[in-house]
């Protein structure tokens, strides 16, 4: 029991860095789109 507990809250942390890789990965994308002059969406 305690080992699920500790892995369900290791997953949970590592979710919230994936999420916070993806959003500064989108941030550069949208950064090089706009350089580009890209502004359909």
């Amino acid at each position: 029991m305690f080992e699920k507990v500790g892995r369900e809250k290791t997953y949970r942390l590592r979710r919230q860095e994936v999420a916070a890789q993806l959003r500064e990965l989108a941030d550069l994308i949208e950064n090089r789109d706009c350089e580009r002059g890209n502004h359909d969406n």
